[in-house]
């Protein structure tokens, strides 16, 4: 895998990722998103703990993870923001319809993607890598 671009995601496990992996990683998550937290919480439990539903690890929780065995990614947290925040959390196809989507956020989400793509891609170019940094 060359790369993974995490938008409000989360890992059951954070072992799967591996400190020698060559694979590039973007990670973008909303502070107060109550589906997928961006800490390590349960799947669906509004930032608690609930033992019949899996524990997860957010983006922050993988941030944390990634900076302690040295591997470079991008990370970027948006203060106060849910889930799928550049949709404004309505996806259907009847807020489609509505000219809903994309939200105000989403040509940010967008470009910090399409940043990410071009980089790296350059970066498997020229063999070298590009200014990368996790904020």
């Amino acid at each position: 895998m060359k790369g993974v671009i995490a938008l409000w995601g989360g890992i059951s496990d954070l072992s799967i990722i591996k400190p020698d992996s060559q694979t590039e990683i973007l990670l973008i998550h909303g502070t107060k998103d109550q589906i997928i937290p961006i800490g390590n919480a349960s799947v669906f439990s509004f930032g608690k703990r609930i033992w019949f539903m899996p524990q997860i690890y957010g983006s922050a929780s993988i941030h944390e993870y990634l900076n302690e065995i040295g591997k470079t990614h991008d990370y970027y947290s948006y203060s106060g923001k849910g889930h799928a925040f550049h949709s404004d959390g309505r996806i259907s196809i009847r807020e489609l319809r509505r000219k809903r989507f994309p939200g105000k956020d989403w040509s940010s989400v967008y470009d910090l993607r399409l940043d990410f793509l071009l980089r790296h891609s350059r970066e498997k170019e020229s063999g070298r890598r590009i200014g990368a940094a996790a904020r």
